[in-house]
């Protein structure tokens, strides 16, 4: 619960939706999110049209996009897929907490970068670092469940669709304010991911004015920063070398969330 001096402090700083549209982007489950107790994963089952719209929340420590305790509305992660013994679990790449005083190299891509090139070529591709980004959001046919967390890719999906949408209007640049803010209309198609596997594909987002939001949904809203599951090099060598050394996994579609 957020006191009546944090509120004070926090109210006006937040971030700009045309700078991060404007920033370049580069490259879950249990093993990668926990989310607090009561919140839900916000999944796209089947083909056709969502609703949803995008909450803010007060940053902690460690945003790629924005300081702490700023008004924002994601989280860029970066994730290791299809690793350990039987490379079946997904972990946030150490590069997830760059700008965090204690941070350290990530061992998984200090091994791709020496060794990718004589390594198995599929080995290789399925434990290469890939984007993704987590949103606290609502989704309009499930009001009663609240603000939901959506854990989505970037490239050729959600992440890079909103983004283009935002560049290309300068009023949608609002999309995630509380008052001015809009409905996102997501267009959800199946896609194909590696060896006959199927995804849930965001290929258009269309977007309607919403409803203004009292300031108390974005309070208690969860902090996105505080859900990344960090590992410490070490235990990212483990896992390494789990995977290495006889790991062997499927693709796993990228918008499918696990439970934590």
């Amino acid at each position: 619960m957020t006191t009546r001096n944090e509120r004070d402090r926090r109210e006006g700083r937040k971030t700009s939706a045309s700078d991060w549209a404007n920033q370049p982007m580069t490259t879950f489950e249990g093993t990668s999110v926990k989310l607090p107790e009561g919140v839900t994963f916000f999944t796209m089952k089947k083909p056709g049209t969502y609703e949803i719209d995008i909450i803010p929340f007060w940053t902690g420590e460690g945003n790629p996009k924005a300081d702490a305790d700023y008004e924002h509305f994601e989280r860029t992660f970066y994730v290791h897929r299809n690793m350990g013994l039987e490379g079946k679990n997904t972990y946030v790449c150490a590069a997830s907490f760059a700008k965090l005083p204690d941070k350290e190299g990530c061992p998984i891509c200090a091994w791709i970068n020496r060794f990718g090139g004589e390594a198995d070529p599929e080995l290789v591709k399925r434990m290469k670092q890939q984007l993704r980004q987590l949103w606290c959001v609502i989704d309009l046919a499930n009001k009663d469940k609240g603000v939901m967390v959506f854990d989505a890719p970037f490239w050729k999906s959600f992440g890079e669709v909103l983004k283009n949408k935002v560049k290309a209007r300068e009023k949608y640049q609002t999309f995630a304010d509380l008052t001015g803010g809009w409905t996102l209309i997501l267009t959800v198609e199946e896609a194909s991911i590696g060896k006959g596997g199927k995804f849930m594909q965001v290929v258009n987002i269309e977007m309607e004015m919403r409803d203004d939001y009292e300031k108390s949904v974005r309070d208690n809203a969860p902090c996105l920063d505080n859900l990344l599951i960090r590992r410490s090099a070490k235990e990212l060598q483990k896992i390494l070398d789990e995977t290495i050394n006889g790991g062997v996994g499927d693709d796993v579609p990228e918008d499918k969330p696990r439970t934590a």
